[in-house]
């Protein structure tokens, strides 16, 4: 009796040494799963942080592009005028030149 009551003290501490193996194992990786989560957290807050910055450049150059447009077209009405005031003096030296030949 007193042997089987030592086999089974011994069984039981073999499987307690077991357990304690593995709930140690299961903390390192417990361990490592939080570590890996944290730089997981860090490098996702960095990617967050760049992407605002993107975000507003992205907005900067919308609103530039926009003030190119309205300067593009403030330049394409003034050609316009300018174009139109052009024909007009055509015209008036065309008319100059005919009352010239006609004075002549």
């Amino acid at each position: 009796m007193i042997s089987s009551i030592a086999s089974a003290s011994s069984e039981f501490m073999e499987a307690s040494s077991k357990f304690m193996e593995a709930s140690s194992e299961w903390m390192r990786a417990s361990s490592e799963f939080m570590e890996a989560s944290s730089e997981l957290m860090g490098a996702s807050s960095e990617l967050m942080g760049a992407s605002s910055k993107l975000m507003r450049v992205s907005s900067e150059l919308m609103r530039a592009s926009s003030e190119l447009m309205r300067a593009s077209n403030e330049l394409m009405r003034a050609s316009n005028e300018l174009m139109g005031a052009s024909n007009e003096l055509m015209r008036a030296s065309s008319e100059l030149m005919r009352a010239s030949s006609e004075f002549m």
